[in-house]
Formats: C-alpha cells, sequence, structure tokens
C-alpha cells in the first residue's frame, strides 16, 4: 500500500543505536549521503520506527526464514514473515484512546498497560472510553505523568521501553512449601513427601498455583477420573496441572516416600574451619574477618539432598561476587551478618551463621565496593557525590566497631552528601584504638588531595593540671592545622590513649609521682614530632580556703602561672627552695598572669598573702 501523499509505507523516527532497519523505504535522506545496511540501503542512526498519522499502522511481523534472519536475503518476499501484532487506530474521527485524542498538535506516546502481554490484530483493541477501561496509557505533551511533566524530549527517550506484568498464563507446573516439586515442564518428573493418609483437600491446598487460572486434576491412572476431595492420596497417583490458556499441561507423579530431614554441614577434607551446632544455633568459625564467602563455600559440605543458599541478616540473598566502584567483579567478603541458609529436603532449616576472628580492640573497615588501603589508611574510588548513607552502606566494619564520618573543620557529618577531606573514624569495641581513614573520589580534580595533605605539624603549649581532691591529670595543647587525623598521647613512653580533640584525662595518677608525657599528631603520613612535659603529680592549688576557691595554676610551665578567686586586698609572694623571696606583686597587677620567663628552670613557692596569713600556696615547677 502507497503511503502519505505518494511517500513510503514506513516512517522513521528515534532509532536506538543498536537496530539495524531492513526496509527499502525510507523518507527524508538520500542513499548516498548516510549509506545503507548490510545491502547497502539506507540508514540513519538515530531514528526508530513509528505511525505517524490516523489510518497508518504500526505491525510487528515474525521472521519465517533463517536467511532473512542471517542477512543474506533481503526483505522482498511476504512468504517470507507472518504478521502477529498490529497497532491499527483507524479514521482521524475514531481514533481516541483512553479517551483522549492521538492526531494532537501536541506530540502523543501510547504504551500497553502491564497487565496486556498478547498480541491482537483487531483494529483499534483495548482503545477504550477513558484512563480506567483503555488497555493503553495515553501521554501527551505537556501534560504530568507519573510526577514528571512530559516533554518531546522525554517521550523519545522513552519509546521501545515498556513494562509489563510477569506472563504465568502458559505455565503448567505447580509449587510447594511443603513437598518437593520437581522442575521441568514435561519427563519423568514426580511430587515427593506426600504423608500417609493425607486427603486429596489437604493435598490441593499445600501446592501454589504459578497462575491461578491453572486447572489441577488428581487421579489414580493418566487420564482417568478425578479423586474426590475426602479420597486419600496415594503413591502413584497423578497430578495433571493444566496452563490457564489451556495449551501445556504438566504431569506429576506422586510419591509417599518420606523426604531427607538431614541439614547439617560437614567439613571438607583439609579444612581449618569450626563447626559448631546446637538445638538453637549454628555457626562457621575459625577464620579471619574479610575472608571471602566463596573460600568458606568450598570448605563446607552440604548434605546431598539438601540446598544451600547465602543470606544475610534479614534473609536477602547475598551474591558470591559484585561490582566495585572500578566496574571490577571482586569477590564478596565474609562478615558475621551472614549465613549459610542450608534447607533439607523436608523443608527443615539450619541457619549457620559466620563468626570471623577479631578482637575487641580491632579498629578496621573493609569494603567489597571501594578501595580500601590499610597501610595508607584510605579508602578510594568513592564516586563524588555519594551520601553519608550510601557510604556506610557499602562499608563492612569489623565486629563492634563504630564508625563516625568527619567533615576537614571536625564536625560530624551525619547525613547529606560526602565532601572532599572527609575522614572516617572507627573506633573499636573496646574503645582503646581509632584508625582514620581519609576518602578519596573517583571524580575529584586532579592533584586535590596531594595539594592540600601534608605531614601534620606538632602539637604546642602542652600544659597539665591537677585539681585539689582530684586524682586525675587533665592535659591540654594548642593546635590550628587541621591536618590531623588525631592525637595519640603516651605517658612515660607508654602509648595510654588516642582523641581527636585538644584535650585528654589521665585518670591512673599517683600524688607525688613524676611523669613525662608527650603528644603527638598523626594522619596518613604519620606521626608528627611530639609535644612533651616533665609533671610531679601534686595538686595545682592546695587549698586553704575552700570556700574562697583560691588557685593558682599550672604547677607545670615553661612562662606563664595563673591565679584564680584572689582577693583584691592580697599579695603574691614567691620563694626559691632555699626560702629567698624573689616577688612580691598585689594581687591586682596579675590580673594577666605571671610570668617565670626572667627565672632559671627549677621548683619555686608561691604563696597568695593576706596580711601575715598565708591563705594559699603552690610549689611551681618551672621548665
Amino acid at each position: 500500500e502507497a503511503g502519505i501523499d505518494g511517500g513510503p509505507s514506513h516512517w522513521i523516527y528515534n532509532r536506538p543505536p543498536n537496530a539495524i532497519f531492513l526496509s527499502q523505504y525510507v523518507p527524508f535522506q538520500a542513499w548516498e549521503e548516510y549509506g545503507g545496511n548490510q545491502w547497502g540501503e539506507w540508514d540513519r542512526s538515530n531514528l526508530r520506527l513509528m505511525w505517524a498519522r490516523a489510518n497508518t499502522n504500526t505491525n510487528i511481523f515474525k521472521i519465517l526464514n533463517d536467511s532473512i534472519r542471517e542477512g543474506t536475503k533481503a526483505i522482498l518476499a511476504p512468504e517470507d514473515f507472518q504478521l502477529i501484532d498490529t497497532y491499527r487506530p483507524g479514521a482521524a474521527a475514531t481514533n481516541r484512546v483512553a479517551g483522549k485524542g492521538v492526531n494532537e498538535p501536541r506530540g502523543v506516546l501510547l504504551q500497553r498497560k502491564p497487565f496486556w502481554l498478547t498480541p491482537t490484530l483487531v483494529p483499534q483493541f483495548g482503545f477504550g472510553t477513558n484512563e480506567e477501561d483503555s488497555y493503553w496509557i495515553h501521554i501527551q505533551d505537556g501534560e504530568y505523568y507519573e510526577g514528571i511533566r512530559q516533554t518531546h524530549e522525554i517521550m523519545a527517550r522513552n519509546l521501545g521501553y515498556h513494562f509489563s506484568d510477569e506472563p504465568t498464563f502458559f505455565l503448567s507446573i505447580v509449587y510447594s512449601n511443603v513437598y518437593k516439586v520437581d522442575e521441568g515442564y514435561e519427563g519423568d518428573l514426580s511430587i515427593s513427601g506426600v504423608s500417609n493418609g493425607e486427603n486429596v483437600h489437604t493435598f490441593l491446598n499445600n501446592l501454589i498455583k504459578a497462575d491461578t487460572g491453572q486447572t489441577l486434576v488428581l487421579s489414580g491412572t493418566g487420564g482417568g477420573a478425578a479423586k474426590d476431595s475426602s479420597d486419600v492420596v496415594s503413591t502413584g497417583d497423578l497430578l495433571t496441572v493444566t496452563s490457564a490458556d489451556t495449551l501445556n499441561q504438566t504431569v506429576y507423579t506422586i510419591s509417599l516416600a518420606p523426604l531427607n530431614a538431614n541439614n547439617t554441614l560437614t567439613l571438607a577434607d583439609g579444612s581449618s574451619l569450626i563447626l559448631e551446632r546446637d538445638n538453637y544455633t549454628a555457626s562457621i568459625s575459625g577464620f579471619s574477618f574479610g575472608t571471602t564467602i566463596r573460600s568458606l563455600l568450598e570448605q563446607v559440605v552440604k548434605p546431598a539432598l539438601a540446598s544451600l543458599e547465602i543470606v544475610d541478616a534479614s534473609g536477602q540473598l547475598v551474591p558470591l561476587t559484585v561490582l566495585n566502584a572500578d566496574l571490577e567483579k571482586v569477590s564478596t567478603q565474609a562478615t558475621n551478618q551472614v549465613y549459610f541458609r542450608v534447607k533439607a529436603q523436608n523443608g527443615n532449616v539450619a541457619m549457620y551463621r559466620l563468626l570471623p576472628i577479631y578482637s575487641a580492640s580491632d579498629a578496621y573497615v573493609l569494603s567489597d565496593i571501594y578501595v580500601v588501603n590499610q597501610e595508607a589508611s584510605t579508602i578510594g574510588a568513592v564516586p563524588f557525590g555519594t551520601s553519608v548513607e550510601g557510604f556506610f552502606a557499602n562499608l563492612l566494619p569489623v565486629p563492634g566497631a563504630t564508625l563516625q564520618l568527619k567533615a576537614k573543620s571536625g564536625a560530624d557529618r551525619d547525613l547529606g552528601e560526602m565532601s572532599y577531606d572527609d575522614l572516617l573514624f572507627v573506633t573499636s569495641e573496646d574503645k582503646s584504638v581509632t584508625k582514620v581513614y581519609l576518602i578519596q573520589f573517583t571524580g575529584e580534580p586532579e592533584g586535590l588531595q596531594s595539594e592540600s595533605r601534608a605531614a601534620a605539624p606538632a602539637p604546642t603549649n602542652l600544659r597539665a593540671d591537677l585539681p585539689v581532691e582530684a586524682t586525675s591529670v587533665t592535659l591540654a595543647w594548642d593546635y590550628e592545622s587541621g591536618l590531623e587525623f588525631g592525637f595519640e598521647i603516651s605517658r612515660d613512653g607508654v602509648p595510654i590513649g588516642t582523641v581527636f580533640t585538644k584535650t585528654f584525662i589521665d585518670k591512673n595518677v599517683v600524688i607525688g609521682e613524676t611523669y613525662e608525657y608527650s603528644v603527638h599528631a598523626y594522619n596518613e603520613f604519620g606521626n608528627s614530632s611530639a609535644a612533651t612535659l616533665k609533671f610531679i603529680a601534686w595538686p595545682t592549688a592546695i587549698e586553704q580556703n575552700v570556700l574562697d576557691k583560691i588557685s593558682i595554676y599550672p604547677n607545670v610551665t615553661t612562662d606563664m602561672v595563673y591565679f584564680r578567686n584572689i582577693p583584691e586586698d592580697s599579695r603574691v609572694v614567691m620563694f626559691d627552695l632555699s626560702g629567698r623571696s624573689l616577688l612580691v606583686k598585689k594581687a591586682s597587677e596579675l590580673s594577666s598572669g605571671l610570668s617565670l620567663q626572667p627565672y632559671a628552670n627549677g621548683y619555686y613557692m608561691i604563696k597568695i598573702m593576706q596580711g601575715k596569713e598565708d591563705v594559699k600556696s603552690v610549689k611551681v615547677l618551672k621548665q
């Protein structure tokens, strides 16, 4: 049939890149301009076949000739094709779908509704009179569909895409959570595990139809009369399942043999794993955190008639391999949130929890998606724009460890997207160790990390304070860099803690003992040089008048000594250890503190005097 205005009978619009047009009839462009298909016929890379006007049909043909499929024969003979589906809108006056016109000034896109699964050759089939009774979804340029305002570009991108319900009308199989049903459609199939004395009604209720329209008939012999619902099911009975479209049948032979109940794993030869099981729990241990699931699977043996699935704590299947952020296939790593679910033939399930070896002081993460470098303390290949929630979902922290993401400023980042120079703090279960990772993004500007990251400088002005009647020393220091992951504190050369703030409390001190503290900052480049301080654990202020709250601090300093709540009529007197008076000042002169810079290193006694009364005194070490 000739096309419109004497043109071709096929119109071309928005073809996907991998499609090849076989038709000789293509409008608008010269053959020579774009080349052709395998027969030298014209082809345009961005076009797709589509109806254009009223009385213009769109057809789907089944290719009957192998030569056509193989590209050795052109499309010339009608007998090489079978028409199997069509869209036939009819005349413009009746060309309405879902109660709306198709020949509109604005663009229109038609999609079949998901439930429509079978082809048709009937003109205007399923057009309907409104959106509810139509088999079609009518989408028009400028209208909103599923919350999105439709445009020509959006509608063109949706051409060729269609979502449909799963077709089950042709299926002639059944399932069961009670019996073992052989897989397949034909051949020697059976249903096993039916109980002795079970009647037909109970048996059929324990089956799950693949389609609600199926017909199930249980008979004593092939093609025999159906048993009554109260009849007892016997070995050798036949279940005939007919598909909803009546075109397919599957026959199952019934077996009353009991199903195997074994769901216990055993170890493969040479395995070093530990299998434990009691009446309530089962576990697999004896492997390191981060071992691949595949390697564990290779070290256990399931019963021959049982099935084994790998699931997480919510019962979702866990794959053996995943694609990481670099689109490389990697083996999934085992965590304590993974289980081997072993299901016996009779349906009984045993859940073996994976229990990797770890210590309460371990502080690190792994990932199946990102590239984690433990030595450099970096997590790489993180796509820029990743949310905090998405980032955490792709991390595998050692059991018991807690995670906190922090911005470069030190503020917690709990929501939104991650940013350059974000840090992940991983704290061990016993809180004794914290490891910090620098996040590296796949899309970050070239050289960003190398320009902004450097070795952390050392802390300065380390000082200590031991309040009256206290048994703990408070350390404080100055630090302004922002390059640090944290600070490590040592006492007498032994590490005693890690913090992320500029203070630390040492609770294990003995009054009168001398300690040497050191504090250094650290990041991915290692440790900075340390700030050090020798400290005698005497209280900073020896209280004479508790009500006045007078204090002199610190008792170890390199320069300044400060005073709190000194009476206005008092004076400050400083002596060396021989009792020689070195300084006398009015309290009003020391509002900014007292500098010991002019004096030699050593011990001094500083007293607060009111008249002849010594109301406060403290021994101070200047170093």
